[in-house]
């Protein structure tokens, strides 16, 4: 698998928030119960929020990507099946995705959760090696992407969109 120590173009990357909504994210939320032992143990909202913070530092484009609940006004990117669910479904459908149309794909192992140690072993031991271009750390994201900034591409380039980070 590559490593991510790659900086990443701002003009033709994009940080992935898949399904970021407080069913799964905050107590009180339809799924937390279920998703809050293991989103605990990997840190993942302190995860994310780093992600986000880097990638806004280096001027990428954070894109969600909601499964359902858009509003007017908001980024639609595609709306995915009802396969989705949570790291092992719902991210797992995303990048896969992103990989077969031809994007690099870096996965943030520890910015993403599931309801079970087993669900999160298949999205990132089993499953994700065979879409994803690197599986990496939150740090180690943080690192590739605090390189970034200052990095910049031809106006032509930006047409493609990268899946840089997908998060749930």
């Amino acid at each position: 698998m590559a490593d991510a120590s790659v900086a990443y173009l701002p003009a033709s990357t994009a940080l992935l928030l898949v399904d970021p909504y407080n069913d799964f994210l905050a107590e009180g939320g339809r799924y937390w119960p279920m998703a809050k032992k293991i989103a605990e143990e990997v840190r993942l909202l302190d995860h994310l929020r780093a992600i986000v913070a880097a990638v806004r530092r280096a001027a990428v484009r954070v894109v969600f990507v909601p499964h359902r609940r858009w509003q007017p006004g908001d980024i639609l990117i595609k709306e995915h099946w009802p396969s989705s669910g949570f790291a092992s479904t719902c991210v797992e459908c995303t990048v896969r995705f992103g990989s077969e149309l031809g994007y690099h794909v870096t996965l943030a192992r520890d910015a993403t959760a599931a309801f079970s140690r087993e669900a999160m072993h298949a999205a990132h031991d089993i499953n994700g090696p065979g879409f994803a271009h690197a599986i990496v750390t939150t740090d180690k994201s943080v690192r590739a992407f605090d390189q970034t900034r200052g990095t910049s591409m031809s106006p032509s380039d930006r047409t493609t969109l990268p899946l840089a980070a997908s998060a749930t």
